[in-house]
């Protein structure tokens, strides 16, 4: 089973677009499909809200909400459960990295790229 997802699925990059004034977030999935035959991008936008400043964490809080997936340029339908907000904490930030959490406690470690 591995060697065929290996064959169908195949990621070569991740990285993360933040514009429209900081409000919206694209988490882009660069890919091969396909033997590696077809190069496509899996894109996931979420919005963010901003919230009080977290005092006892010290960190800044958003709401997080997923608003979009495409594959390939297509919008696909997203389920249902993904249609909800999630609080995202800034635990740390400086010029080169960034360091959150979700709802969930996971972390995100975000280092920039000025390429």
């Amino acid at each position: 089973w591995k060697t065929l997802l290996n064959n169908f699925y195949e990621l070569k990059g991740l990285f993360m677009r933040i514009y429209d004034e900081q409000s919206r977030v694209q988490i882009v999935l660069s890919s091969i499909l396909c033997f590696r035959k077809i190069p496509v991008d899996i894109v996931f936008t979420t919005s963010l809200l901003t919230t009080n400043y977290d005092e006892e964490n010290e960190g800044c809080l958003f709401l997080e909400r997923f608003e979009s997936v495409e594959i390939g340029g297509w919008k696909v339908p997203i389920p249902h459960t993904w249609q909800r907000f999630r609080y995202l904490e800034i635990t740390y930030l400086d010029d080169e990295v960034m360091i959150a959490r979700g709802s969930g406690g996971d972390p995100h470690v975000l280092i920039r790229d000025n390429a």
